[in-house]
């Protein structure tokens, strides 16, 4: 969508294809591969002044990252596509090409030198109210005149460019089926499909990511949003950011407590700990190993993953007694304002989704946790026992 715009407001023609497409059109043999790529840029060349876009440039591999087998059936192709951008530069042509991956880092390095695809841009989901407005009314045209945009942006926050471009287009087929207009309700009855969870689910998931957002917001990480929706197999969510790009010891403390806080909020206030928490606790696992193996934040510069090793017994054994320590942390944060974090669970069961701004305004009235001068909130000691009481969330973080 976004190459095909910027193609349209330049007044420039629009070409795309995919790695996918090359091989699906003729018999799918290289060959066949190899003639659509060369006609793909064919057509960049003799539409000119255009903008050429390919999609899931990932599906192109790596040529570092195979294996023999695969080595020799790739590098023919990603050889050719790399001579084929030099003669689309050759050729001197207006021709801006745009290329689109979640994984830049499997990209083969060849391809994103300097004078092939160099320049990186970073495209996430709308971070404000304005920016998903815009992109509801992009794709909603002229029936964004007759539908209250407004009205939907709690229940989409955090919704990606491809999720809005789904729901309008199966809200528009949904009316088009009935031969009417499409209406509001048409867009809600697919951002909000039927929830089939009983009440006391829906209650367990919103203590848990009740528990994540608190705890996040004393700490001092923002909070993006956090939601209840239910999408796939996942129940809820919590989004937030460190507050810096190059986190201390203390901020991957941090991290890691607001990881377990879902965890800290079943035991404290809930039916006791539960499977919902695996991706929580594998986040939390990852950033203490990573922190002992391969950042240097425990004694030890050594790095790990060059030594070709699992992660030690001791590291393992350090790991362990850290996160008994940050969930005892983070259960007593939680219980030190226990009023505060249930208040937060009810609201959040009555709106589903709450944007970042009202979270921060509903845990206002208190102050934040108390940090000590290293940074981070009194831990307990290493192998302190979690309190006598007995369950995603998503952090942005550098890599």
């Amino acid at each position: 969508m976004l190459a095909q715009s910027l193609a349209a407001t330049s007044g420039w023609s629009f070409v795309s294809s995919s790695v996918g497409q090359w091989f699906t059109v003729g018999d799918g043999a290289l060959g066949a591969a190899s003639r659509n790529l060369t006609g793909f840029i064919d057509e960049a060349i003799a539409s000119a002044p255009t903008v050429a876009f390919l999609d899931e440039l990932d599906a192109l591999p790596s040529r570092a990252t195979m294996d023999a087998r695969g080595r020799d059936f790739w590098t023919p192709l990603v050889t050719l596509f790399l001579t084929e951008i030099d003669r689309l530069r050759a050729s001197g042509k207006a021709v801006l090409l745009l290329g689109a991956t979640n994984f830049y880092d499997r990209l083969d390095a060849a391809l994103v030198r300097p004078g092939r695809l160099q320049q990186r841009i970073f495209v996430g989901p709308p971070e404000t109210r304005d920016e998903l407005s815009d992109l509801f009314r992009f794709h909603l045209g002229t029936d964004a005149q007759r539908i209250d945009v407004a009205s939907l942006m709690n229940l989409t926050l955090g919704a990606t460019p491809a999720a809005v471009e789904g729901w309008v287009r199966e809200a528009r087929a949904t009316a088009r089926g009935q031969n009417r207009a499409m209406s509001l309700d048409d867009l809600i009855a697919q951002i909000l499909p039927k929830d089939n969870r009983t009440p006391e689910d829906v209650r367990t998931i919103a203590l848990h990511e009740a528990g994540h957002a608190f705890v996040a917001h004393r700490l001092g990480l923002k909070v993006q949003w956090v939601s209840i929706m239910q999408s796939g197999e996942v129940g809820g969510v919590v989004a937030s950011a460190l507050p810096t790009i190059a986190p201390t010891l203390g901020d991957v403390r941090d991290q890691v407590t607001v990881a377990l806080a879902g965890r800290a909020a079943d035991i404290c206030f809930g039916r006791g700990a539960n499977t919902g928490a695996s991706v929580d606790l594998e986040q939390a696992t990852r950033l203490l190993i990573d922190a002992h193996e391969r950042q240097g934040l425990f004694g030890t510069l050594l790095y790990g993953p060059a030594l070709t090793i699992r992660p030690s017994p001791a590291t393992i054994s350090a790991v362990a007694s850290d996160l008994d320590a940050l969930l005892a942390r983070a259960m007593q944060m939680l219980e030190r304002e226990r009023d505060l974090v249930l208040a937060l669970t009810d609201r959040l069961i009555k709106s589903r989704v709450l944007s970042g701004e009202e979270v921060a305004k509903f845990l206002s009235r208190k102050p934040t946790c108390a940090r000590t001068e290293a940074g981070t909130a009194a831990v307990p000691g290493t192998g302190a026992s979690p309190p006598r009481h007995t369950s995603r969330t998503t952090t942005a973080s550098p890599a």
